[in-house]
């Protein structure tokens, strides 16, 4: 324990000896105590939050949105790479030089090169360059670039929409691959940052001879695997995609390997050849052999590839490609395909509204569905589309499949509520009711089922309902009609006189062709 003595010291001014007597006979002088401590304050610590810094992250520029032109409001990372291409040559000048700049760091990004890779694969699906091959082209891509066909979760992760960006997943590779690419990423940057210190005339020099030593050297290694993939597939890709060799000696160059593409869609005529040959058997045994390379290598293909050539096959022959194979007609039961199909045939599907209303929407099929029947059907266009199309397929089901449907006034009136609940006038609400049930009549099937059903509403009793949640005399009309010419011959004596009264109960006069049995 430390005692007073070390703590503080104590000094004392001494006493005058040459002091005079007269200054003793005054009032005595008090010594003067001077106190030191030996601790000294120590300055204060500055807080936490004066020493934190907050240092924002930087937006990478393949998900930077674009401004400007005919992608404006979308991620760099999504625009195709022609475009970021003509944004990073054209526009060097004023204002927007920094997006140049930003195009060009995109282009050079590993992550928007599986975009790149992905353009050259959905190239040879549309059929939109010269030298597509089909199969065999898909096949010699997913090679060439690694792909892990195999990895089914880590295709399902890739949205292909946002493929290029942060948030569009990286596309799956196999193993050997993924190291190798990360080697070259890694001597890319080597090489890039001991270039920094040239000058930009040097490289270019640089770049310029080492393209002509390549082209001196004979045929590139893109080209060496092109030929590779020719010799093994034997010269022919099928499908109207037939191979061929043209020299062109007037210009001094070697003889080039052109592929000839006769057909805007390759694979699609032996798609639909082999599902008619499930039926008939093939009598020329090399047409039977090219049906069987080509089975094979539609085996190969992993399903999200099967799903982008489906949906640009027309859906009146989606039914045939369901009865081809089992693994086929799970792609059309599963979700992924229907969501591919509505983004591609219905682009504007994603940013419509949900409606409220006693009528669901459903999932991607039953939007799909109902966008189509109100395109081909009615003819409409608008964002009433889609409702118009649900309410259709909810009236044809309870007609259809119901074993005791519902009477028509419930039914015209749940349409009715929806038209309502989703904004439109009564008169409108009633108009498109009207039509829909004119629609539904009309595409009924033939049976016995929709004979009764028929039978049912012709014979319902009027009930006085307001407007608009009364049936339209066409509707009326329309079920009497198709009693008396469609399914004459499926009404007895007793039913036909009962149905003819209350047509004439109705309406006044009749048609006469509505008269005998």
């Amino acid at each position: 324990m430390t005692t007073h003595s070390t703590l503080f010291h104590f000094h004392t001014s001494p006493s005058n000896p040459f002091s005079s007597s007269s200054s003793s006979s005054s009032t005595t002088n008090t010594p003067h105590l001077h106190l030191s401590c030996s601790f000294k304050p120590k300055p204060p610590k500055p807080s936490s939050s004066s020493s934190f810094s907050f240092t924002p992250t930087p937006i990478p520029a393949r998900d930077r949105v674009i401004d400007f032109g005919k992608h404006k409001g979308k991620m760099l990372g999504t625009l195709p790479s022609t475009y970021l291409k003509w944004v990073s040559t054209n526009l060097r000048a004023r204002d927007f030089e920094h997006w140049a700049h930003l195009a060009d760091q995109v282009l050079n990004d590993a992550v928007y090169r599986d975009r790149i890779e992905w353009e050259s694969a959905e190239n040879a699906l549309s059929g939109n360059r010269s030298n597509a091959g089909g199969v065999s082209e898909l096949l010699a891509i997913s090679d060439r670039f690694g792909w892990d066909n195999d990895d089914k979760v880590g295709w399902s992760k890739v949205n292909f929409e946002l493929l290029g960006t942060s948030k569009g997943g990286r596309i799956p590779r196999r193993r050997n691959e993924s190291v190798s690419e990360a080697g070259e990423e890694s001597e890319r940057e080597k090489k890039k940052k001991g270039s920094e210190g040239l000058g930009e005339k040097r490289r270019e020099r640089r770049e310029r001879r080492v393209r002509m030593q390549r082209e001196e050297g004979g045929v590139g290694k893109e080209e060496e695997e092109k030929v590779g993939i020719v010799e093994k597939v034997g010269g022919s890709f099928g499908d109207g995609v037939r191979l061929e060799r043209r020299s062109r000696k007037e210009n001094g160059d070697e003889d080039n390997w052109v592929v000839d593409n006769s057909k805007k869609f390759p694979g699609r005529e032996s798609l639909l050849r082999k599902a008619h040959s499930r039926r008939t058997p093939m009598e020329n045994s090399k047409e039977n052999d090219t049906l069987a390379s080509c089975d094979s290598s539609f085996g190969k293909l992993p399903d999200h590839l099967l799903i982008e050539i489906f949906i640009r096959v027309p859906v009146s022959e989606w039914v045939q490609i369901c009865c081809v194979r089992k693994q086929w007609a799970n792609l059309f039961r599963g979700e992924c395909l229907w969501q591919a199909a509505l983004s591609m045939t219905f682009p504007l599907a994603s940013k419509a509204k949900s409606c409220p209303g006693p009528i669901p929407r459903g999932l991607s099929k039953r939007r799909f569905a109902a966008l189509y029947v109100s395109q081909h059907i009615f003819a409409l266009d608008g964002e009433m589309d889609e409702i118009v199309g649900h309410t259709y397929l909810f009236l044809k089901e309870q007609l259809e499949l119901s074993s005791m449907p519902p009477p028509s006034g419930i039914l015209h009136g749940t349409m009715i509520d929806q038209f309502i609940a989703c904004g439109k006038s009564r008169d409108m609400a009633h108009e498109l009711a009207s039509q829909i049930w004119l629609a539904v009549l009309d595409n009924l099937e033939e049976t016995e089922h929709t004979f009764q059903i028929l039978k049912r509403l012709a014979q319902e009793g009027d009930v006085f309902l307001p407007y608009p949640y009364s049936r339209s005399i066409k509707v009326q009309w329309k079920v009497f009609e198709k009693l008396f010419t469609d399914f004459r011959d499926c009404l007895n004596y007793v039913d036909y006189y009962d149905v003819l009264a209350c047509a004439k109960n109705k309406f006044q006069p009749i048609p006469s062709i509505w008269l005998g049995h």
